[in-house]
């Protein structure tokens, strides 16, 4: 078995539970990092676990102090203090609860997205998948979600790619969270310009305006726990522009997952 990255070989260890639980004749995509990467690799990995932002899983530790706020008795990093101001506000209460990641934004996980996205090499799908189920989904409450709603893409990307990174990561990770995936509710005007080339109140401003609720989905999110999935969070906007208007719609609580931060 080789890394999925460096391509070096790798040695699996066996386990006698897999042989007691017939495991080692089941597929299983969603594996453990150490079956995925080698020990070099893994260590280029830096993991969201401790002294993180608990609304968008930021690394706190990492921030200078200016960047740092008290917001009703919580710690939070200053763009979630930036976005508490802008949800008091819209008079709606809280418009997206949190988001979970699993992954800060590093250059071996840039280029992980890159070969996804980009390059079309969907095969990463079930290995990205694994990274959120092994470190993201142990601090999200499964119980208090009734659906997965992947961040849509315009019609112009959806052509570009072929594909929506976000409905993939929900497709393999569905079965792991016991949800339905559900991608026909919200809908995204096309964009011209790529999001991750604007500053945080340019992509609000336009995403307020770009997501639509798609009046010939069938499905009812009123009072419903919505999961938001997408691949990685940047400044928020995109996240927090389709919580608006699930909100808007009726949503009782919208919470997002990605796999970086």
């Amino acid at each position: 078995m080789n890394c999925l990255h460096c391509q070096s070989r790798m040695s699996t260890p066996f386990r006698w539970t897999d042989l007691f639980t017939f495991s080692i004749f089941r597929a299983n995509p969603l594996l453990p990092v150490a079956e995925w990467l080698c020990f070099n690799c893994q260590n280029q990995i830096k993991w969201l676990e401790k002294e993180l932002c608990p609304i968008c899983s930021r690394q706190l530790d990492s921030l200078d102090s200016t960047f740092i706020r008290k917001h009703k008795e919580q710690t939070i990093c200053y763009d979630c203090y930036r976005w508490k101001l802008w949800e008091e506000q819209m008079g709606m209460g809280m418009i997206l609860e949190k988001n979970v990641s699993a992954v800060s934004y590093t250059p071996i996980v840039q280029e992980w997205m890159e070969q996804f996205k980009y390059r079309k090499d969907t095969r990463l799908a079930y290995f990205l998948a694994s990274l959120i189920v092994n470190k993201a989904l142990p601090r999200l409450d499964r119980e208090e979600m009734d659906m997965i709603l992947p961040i849509p893409l315009s019609a112009m990307r959806a052509r570009e790619r072929g594909f929506n990174q976000a409905e993939r990561l929900a497709d393999c990770l569905a079965s792991a969270l016991q949800l339905e995936v559900t991608s026909d509710i919200l809908t995204m005007k096309d964009d011209l310009f790529k999001q991750s080339k604007k500053s945080r109140d340019e992509r609000l401003a336009e995403m307020l305006k770009k997501f639509l609720k798609n009046q010939q989905s069938q499905v009812d999110i009123y009072k419903k726990r919505v999961l938001l999935l997408d691949d990685v969070y940047t400044t928020g906007a995109t996240l927090y522009a389709a919580a608006f208007i699930l909100r808007q719609e009726g949503a009782a609580t919208v919470t997002s997952l990605t796999l970086a931060r």
